[in-house]
């Protein structure tokens, strides 16, 4: 007999995943950017940019903000998600995450989050340096090119926000819902696979598209555009087949 870890079709399990994707990003997107105009704020009222330079300290302090955000924020998402899946497989019987999977999220909190706020560092930089050169090459004075900053630097926020929003949400989400369903079914022996579950609409890739309804082995990878990944947002994958993706993960289990 084959059924879903939710007991659901294909849609209503795609619709709830996305639902609480939508829930986590909104949390979330507001403290990006927040952040990221309080460095935007700094630089701009410093006047330091007169030399041609930004301050390392305001980056240094805008990294560990966003590592401390983006730690808080896998960890609530990640196990939002893998409880959704336990709490699925509980219906029938009493089972807890294994001890592996906790070990499993220890380390991607710890490495995940440290890159990806470095990363996000080094284009706050790239963003302001951008907007500095501009205007110098303009010959604006100190207050329009403060100006500047302050206005370019606000809408690049909003729309990085946004991104790393919907990007980080997803990439955690997708990790705790395929590491737990995974370790369950190594722990309790329940004969799983899994299923590519695409979003469709405008924005969908065509790779994504295509992919939907893939069903493979928890051990084996899909392939996507050519692309071998675990699950959808798989950090290991390339920008293009991670960056604002919002397919979801779902699950097939034969009971005999």
């Amino acid at each position: 007999m084959v059924l879903s870890f939710s007991g659901g079709t294909r849609k209503q399990e795609h619709d709830r995943q996305l639902a609480l994707l939508l829930m986590l990003e909104s949390k979330v997107r507001r403290k990006m950017f927040n952040a990221l105009m309080e460095v935007t704020r700094l630089v701009s009222d410093d006047q330091y940019y007169e030399l041609g330079r930004i301050r390392t300290q305001y980056l240094l302090e805008n990294i560990f903000e966003m590592d401390g955000i983006l730690r808080k924020h896998y960890q609530t998402t990640i196990y939002s998600f893998a409880l959704n899946n336990l709490r699925n497989l509980n219906k029938k019987q009493r089972r807890k995450l294994p001890n592996r999977f906790d070990m499993r999220v220890s380390e991607f909190i710890r490495t995940q989050a440290l890159q990806q706020a470095q990363l996000i560092g080094d284009t706050t930089q790239e963003d302001l340096r951008g907007i500095i050169d501009q205007a110098t090459s303009k010959g604006l004075g100190v207050s329009e090119t403060a100006k500047a900053i302050r206005e370019q630097g606000e809408v690049f926020a909003r729309a990085r926000a946004e991104t790393i929003a919907i990007t980080e949400t997803h990439n955690a989400a997708m990790f705790g819902n395929f590491y737990s369903a995974k370790d369950l079914s190594d722990e309790y022996e329940i004969k799983t696979r899994k299923e590519w579950i695409s979003t469709f609409d405008a924005r969908t890739r065509e790779e994504h598209a295509a992919a939907n309804g893939q069903v493979v082995d928890m051990d084996e990878a899909f392939i996507v555009g050519g692309e071998r990944m675990m699950y959808p947002g798989d950090p290991a994958a390339s920008a293009a087949n991670v960056i604002r993706c919002r397919c979801v993960l779902g699950y097939v289990v034969s009971e005999e």
